[in-house]
């Protein structure tokens, strides 16, 4: 008879699980990161120079070992002339998609 998991266990399990999600979320973060840079065809030293923020900083983002304030996110985001919701795989919420609608109607 199989016996059922203690609640140690089970909180450890849980512990793991949210642990390796969070891992997950960092490395899909930094491949997006890398992404949008790229395709806005900037080097990591061009974006050092129009942000502002350091090469080595940037590379730590890239790799998934940094994890850059939403005032670095904003920052960087500006240099690359995109929004910060591209660095995410969610879609933006609705009333920022509004605006960004409104503004190109105006244009």
């Amino acid at each position: 008879m199989k016996r059922s998991p203690t609640r140690t266990e089970i909180q450890a399990k849980a512990h793991r699980d949210s642990f390796e999600a969070a891992v997950n979320g960092c490395r899909r973060f930094a491949r997006r990161f890398q992404q949008v840079r790229e395709r806005a065809g900037m080097s990591i030293y061009a974006l050092e120079m129009a942000s502002g923020v350091s090469r080595v900083m940037i590379d730590r983002i890239e790799r998934g070992d940094s994890h850059p304030t939403m005032f670095l996110l904003f920052r960087l985001a500006f240099a690359m002339k995109v929004s910060v919701w591209e660095f995410s795989d969610d879609p933006p919420p609705k009333a920022a998609r509004r605006r960004r609608k409104a503004r190109g109607a105006r244009r």
